[in-house]
C-alpha cells in the first residue's frame, strides 16, 4: 500500500478540499465557510493509515450543520477509508509482480 498521504487524499471523495499543509507522512485538508470551519488530517505510517478530522462551529447553521452530521460522520469516514484501501489495493503490483521487479536487472539504454 502506498506510503504518500497524497494517494488517500481521494478518501475525501467528491470534494476537493485545498491543502492546508503537508509533512512527512502527513497531509492536512480543510476548508473555512460561514458557519464552520473543518480540517481534516491523513496520516500515514509503516502499519495504519489514519484519519482524523475537527470542526469549528461559528453560529446557529453551523450548529444546526453538524448537530445532523456528527451522527452520521464515524459511518461515512470509516466507509471511505475502506473504498479508497480496497481501489489502493488493486491497484498496487502483486508480490509476484514485487518479487520479479527485485530480481530483474534493469536495462540501460544503449546496453
Amino acid at each position: 500500500m502506498p506510503r504518500d498521504p497524497e494517494s488517500w487524499r481521494s478518501v475525501l471523495r467528491g470534494a476537493s478540499f485545498p491543502v492546508v499543509g503537508s509533512e512527512a507522512g502527513e497531509v492536512l485538508l480543510g476548508e473555512d465557510a460561514g458557519h464552520l470551519d473543518f480540517r481534516a488530517s491523513i496520516q500515514v505510517d509503516e502499519l495504519q493509515v489514519t484519519l482524523s478530522t475537527v470542526v469549528r462551529i461559528h453560529n446557529w447553521r453551523g450548529r444546526l450543520y453538524w448537530a445532523v452530521v456528527k451522527h452520521v460522520h464515524p459511518f461515512m469516514a470509516r466507509t471511505m477509508l475502506r473504498r479508497i484501501h480496497r481501489r489502493l489495493a488493486l491497484t498496487a503490483p502483486s508480490a509476484a509482480e514485487r518479487a520479479q521487479e527485485a530480481t530483474t536487472p534493469a536495462v540501460r539504454p544503449g546496453s
